[in-house]
């Protein structure tokens, strides 16, 4: 379900809109063929479409839906719905000022909890006598948009319909962690990246102390070691902005998350250089 409401459209760039009118399963198989075709004019795809066709998150804030979970009972050959709790993260195609909103409590929405940088380590369940503690990162890892929050406030980011995950929403989330760490409870990280696809997804799992991982992506390994080299570049690329504009706590949240990159290992070249150089400093030493 995307997070969007019916001002959402305006603020869609074409690109996007045509993405989401691909995957849509709100829309007709011919009617979505028709508008993912490379060739349907980005003004048609626009024209033809309306918030319905694209989320049901409309129809929950006017509460002519809720959040059902169905459940299928074999045994009695019964359908039942349950209202329950939802948890869950923010994607990469989402509307950011309906976001703020839901975390301003402007939009509320019965049983719809979600799990964000700031509020996840107040999300405590008690299953079958285990104490579950959520914690929660929205958005897609973009590298180089990680210092920049686009149309957004405070520590999350987005605009034109989508939504990335910035080096402060990180920072803040290590944070709330250890603010309300026990450990006797078991730790569950939501995101929308894969951990096993980005390096920082996976290391800030470990800084969390988190037992379990639960993402959208697809569990597939990849060599990311190379993430934090990267990252460095970007970050010494903005420095200087950044430093001109952070406040004294957003520079604590930026220091948790410098934490959690300066933790994963580097890439083998990286990694061979430094043993060089450390060999020689070392035969140096000793002379």
């Amino acid at each position: 379900m995307l997070v969007e409401d019916t001002s959402s459209l305006d603020r869609i760039n074409d690109r996007t809109l045509r993405h989401l009118a691909t995957y849509s399963p709100l829309i007709p198989t011919t009617q979505r063929t028709y508008l993912s075709h490379e060739n349907t004019p980005a003004q048609v795809v626009r024209q033809s479409l309306d918030i319905t066709l694209l989320s049901e998150f409309p129809l929950l804030l006017s509460l002519t839906i809720k959040l059902n979970v169905l459940v299928f009972t074999v045994l009695l050959s019964l359908t039942i719905k349950l209202n329950v709790l939802v948890f869950t993260v923010w994607g990469a195609c989402e509307d950011v000022q309906i976001l703020e909103k839901l975390r301003l409590d402007t939009y509320t929405i019965s049983n719809l909890h979600v799990l964000d940088e700031a509020h996840s380590g107040t999300h405590l369940l008690e299953v079958a006598g285990l104490k579950l503690r959520l914690f929660g990162l929205g958005g897609a890892l973009v590298p180089h948009k990680m210092f920049d929050n686009g149309d957004a406030n405070a520590t999350i980011a987005g605009g034109l319909g989508t939504m990335w995950t910035t080096a402060l929403q990180i920072g803040q989330l290590v944070d709330t962690a250890q603010r309300a760490f026990d450990p006797t409870e078991t730790r569950l990280l939501v995101t929308h990246a894969s951990p096993g696809r980005e390096g920082i997804i996976a290391q800030l799992a470990l800084v969390l102390k988190a037992d379990l991982t639960v993402s959208a992506g697809l569990h597939f390994l990849y060599a990311y070691n190379g993430f934090s080299e990267q990252f460095y570049k970007i970050w010494e690329s903005v420095k200087t902005q950044a430093d001109a504009v952070i406040d004294e706590h957003q520079q604590v949240l930026l220091n948790k998350a410098l934490y959690v990159v300066e933790c994963i290992p580097p890439a083998f070249g990286a990694l061979r250089r430094r043993l060089f150089a450390d060999l020689l400093f070392a035969d140096d030493h000793w002379r």
